[in-house]
């Protein structure tokens, strides 16, 4: 009898069969070509799970999403928000322009670059009249600090524990940017889909009186 044909009491005699390591190794195999289709489309594991909260109702902030969105051009009632320091502020601002962006998804590349653009900018006197907020889901209590750690100085930093304004705007599952004027009417709209120096051009344009979009 070979030595090793003894039951080992370690629990780890199991990967000396052959059998069993080509069915984990297949196994292992699989689930990473799983996980990276999933990851491509925008199916990974916490991702799911987020899907899951929000259809079973557990999640409030994340089962916003029950009206339709916004229009260019409708007036929206933004609802008073507590921010990261617990003072409460009124949206929009009496006076110029109020921008709101939602990080739902506060990994994202393209979303974090341009906030830091934009940032740049107004140290040189660009975006004058724009009050920006950054709006951070309460689950994300690291990322709310990390933001106003980074961006604190120059944007305010809300929290939505009901999901008021979720609720208002229809935001869910990705990262958003709204323009208002001082009624409250929604100018601009965008998912960050498009580039950052884009969406800077549009909102310069707009804070400048050109074409609302």
């Amino acid at each position: 009898m070979r030595p090793y044909a003894t039951r080992s009491v370690n629990g780890w005699s199991w990967l000396r069969d052959t059998e069993k390591r080509e069915r984990l190794a297949v196994a292992v195999l699989g689930f990473a070509v799983g996980w990276i289709i999933a990851s491509h489309y925008g199916l990974s594991g916490y991702t799911l799970w987020l899907r899951w909260k929000t259809a079973s109702g557990i999640e409030p902030w994340r089962s916003a999403a029950l009206a339709a969105d916004p229009v260019v051009g409708q007036k929206v009632s933004l609802p008073v928000l507590p921010d990261i320091e617990g003072k409460r502020v009124s949206l929009p601002f009496p006076t110029g322009y109020t921008g709101l962006v939602f990080m739902t998804d506060p990994r994202s590349c393209q979303t974090n670059s341009t906030l830091r653009s934009i940032k740049q900018k107004q140290v040189t006197g660009r975006f004058s009249g724009l009050n920006l907020f950054i709006v951070v889901p309460t689950h994300h209590p690291e990322q709310a600090r990390r933001y106003w750690q980074e961006f604190g100085k120059d944007f305010h930093i809300l929290l939505d524990p009901e999901a008021r304004l979720a609720r208002a705007l229809n935001v869910v599952f990705e990262n958003r940017a709204y323009l208002f004027d001082s009624s409250g009417r929604l100018l601009y709209l965008t998912r960050f889909q498009q580039d950052g120096e884009e969406i800077e051009r549009d909102v310069l344009r707009i804070i400048a009186g050109g074409q609302q979009r």
